[in-house]
């Protein structure tokens, strides 16, 4: 509330001094001013009432209200600008929108919405239903009508809706090297997987029919300490306790400022039982280093000027180190240039071959067990599939809606698993060419992912600050038909375990090799943690980097794990002998 009286005239002329007074005049203040003021307007001349000349303050017995300046007006409307978005993100946060797309259209059909618009992708209908749900002030995103019907007898009727809404599998024809790839990595990994197989079945058997002989009173306890199969079992255990221990105490040994650039990827050469002696790293200058780690003192031994671009990935050949040909392929980087370039030890002044083909930037690049192929992921939301004697392309896969961001390799060379921003991950059948699961569940991004060498366990992580471990065996099939198929979110049975695993999105995940007793994971967060891969419960976090960690690899023999950062540095992470 204000009322003014300013001196006589403009810029207070007739009352030097003039003044401002606030709060409400009434009839007594007025008298107050004009006595105190004679020559002021409404003082008292010639008998005039005090009052007189005044301005007019307005009702004496209510407050005034005078508008916002401009500049005060444009704070209050960013003020409440702010405040509603800040509303909005704690909305988003409590509204459970499904991953599946199938169920997003029922539901945006249940609240009177299209199911789809022209050009739309999965993503910005997901967005779109997440927009009309906090609208609406809706917390629950499943379909209502999924309580009343079921997989084998829901259909939708395509010619309602104006067109399908399952996706098809469709087949496109492929060359004869594609053919002859196939038939390789079929007799590649049947005998790897019938091995491992038959190996799990024969303990299997044996510890049943011992069980059986000790319930029916044929055998005492003392089975256990003289029974092979118990011996070989206790044995297991306690290597495990003891590696466990061991990572438990594992801390950073030494860093090494990598480039002038940011370290992207990290890679050790394979090395058996051994410990690891060479090194590779990528950083985002487009070039590539060999470094000869030993005794604790890593030395770099060569650069190659990869890429154009930053470096996104570097990999070695599973058996480089281990017999392979030193002027042969040894090692693949790919990069944001879309090339994936093939290298030699030998000769490091320049690829061997450079793969061309991708249109986007090359995210990943991992050789197939055997050695023969490689796969590369792109943000053109393809992976492809490349001949390394030939340097050929042999197949463009498509499937994914979003680009893909890694790709790994079953063990056995059977499978490719993929991940990609669309949220999901995808396994391959490489001998058929199938897309043989869809792991869906995280809600947001998936970067990475790893097989473990017990052949049915998948570790997925993603931008959800989540990783996700998945069972092969509980896991479906694409759909063949129409029908509504079971939910493949957070309940999907295919997903037995969900490591919250850091504050921030997950950039890399791997198994250990050969055995997968634990997982080793890092983050934007600066940290690397280790886990059981039986309980998943956290073993140890490798804190120590500056900034956000890029890459991890573990070693062969588990007896290290390197990470790179956008810190510029590696560190090499181990047991301190000192």
């Amino acid at each position: 509330r204000m009322a003014g009286l300013g001196g006589g005239g403009p810029a207070g002329q007739g009352a030097p001094g003039g003044r401002i007074f606030f709060g409400a005049v009434t009839m007594q203040d007025r008298q107050r001013i004009a006595q105190a003021h004679p020559s002021a307007p409404g003082g008292t001349q010639g008998g005039a009432p005090a009052s007189q000349g005044l301005p007019d303050a307005g009702p004496t017995d209510g407050p005034q209200t005078l508008p916002f300046s401009e500049s005060m007006r444009r704070k209050q409307e960013e003020h409440e600008a702010t405040m509603q978005r800040f509303e909005k993100k704690r909305t988003t946060e409590r509204v459970a929108v499904p991953t599946n797309d199938l169920y997003v259209k029922l539901r945006l059909r249940e609240l009177g919405e299209p199911i789809c618009y022209f050009g739309e992708s999965k993503i910005d209908r997901r967005e779109r239903l997440r927009d009309v749900m906090i609208k609406e002030n809706i917390s629950e995103g499943m379909p209502v009508s999924l309580g009343k019907i079921t997989g084998e007898t829901m259909f939708l009727d395509a010619r309602s809706d104006g067109a399908a809404l399952n996706e098809e599998e469709f087949f496109t024809e492929g060359t004869k090297a594609l053919q002859n790839a196939r038939r390789r990595i079929a007799l590649f990994s049947l005998p790897r997987a019938m091995e491992r197989v038959r190996k799990e079945q024969e303990r299997d058997e044996k510890v049943r029919a011992l069980a059986e002989k000790m319930t029916q009173g044929l055998l005492d306890a003392s089975v256990f300490e003289r029974e092979p199969v118990f011996l070989e079992m206790q044995a297991e255990i306690d290597e495990e306790v003891a590696l466990l221990k061991d990572l438990g105490d594992f801390s950073s040994t030494f860093s090494v400022i990598g480039d002038t650039r940011a370290v992207s990827c990290c890679s050790f050469q394979p090395s058996g039982d051994a410990e690891p002696s060479l090194l590779a790293t990528g950083s985002w200058s487009g070039a590539c280093k060999l470094w000869e780690v030993k005794d604790g003192i890593a030395e770099e031994q060569s650069v190659l000027i990869a890429h154009t671009d930053r470096v996104n990935d570097v990999r070695f050949h599973p058996q480089s180190g281990l017999g392979q040909d030193e002027k042969a392929a040894n090692l693949v980087s790919c990069g944001s240039d879309f090339a994936v370039n093939l290298w030699s030890l030998e000769d490091t002044s320049s690829p061997l071959a450079s793969l061309t083909g991708h249109t986007l930037k090359a995210t990943r690049a991992r050789f197939h067990p055997c050695g023969e192929y490689l796969a590369s992921a792109s943000f053109d939301h393809t992976w492809r599939f490349w001949d390394v004697e030939t340097k050929k392309e042999l197949l463009l896969q498509e499937g994914h809606s979003r680009p893909v961001t890694d790709v790994a390799f079953h063990p056995d060379g059977s499978l490719l698993c993929s991940t990609s921003c669309d949220a999901t991950a995808r396994v391959w059948d490489l001998r058929s060419g199938r897309s043989v699961v869809v792991l869906s569940g995280h809600v947001k991004p998936v970067i990475c992912c790893d097989v473990s060498s017990n052949g049915y366990q998948v570790a997925t992580g993603s931008d959800d600050h989540t990783v996700k471990v998945w069972d092969l065996r509980k896991a479906g099939t694409m759909p063949k038909t129409k029908r509504l198929q079971p939910p493949r979110s957070a309940t999907n049975p295919a997903c037995v375990y969900t490591i919250l695993a850091h504050t921030k999105l997950v950039t890399n995940v791997k198994f250990e090799e050969g055995k997968g007793r634990y997982i080793v994971t890092s983050s934007l967060d600066k940290t690397a943690k280790i886990w059981n891969s039986k309980d998943f419960t956290p073993v140890r976090c490798l804190a120590g980097h500056e900034d956000k960690i890029m890459g991890l690899d573990v070693s062969s023999d588990s007896s290290a794990i390197v990470t790179s950062s956008y810190d510029k540095t590696w560190k090499l992470w181990a047991i301190d002998s000192l």
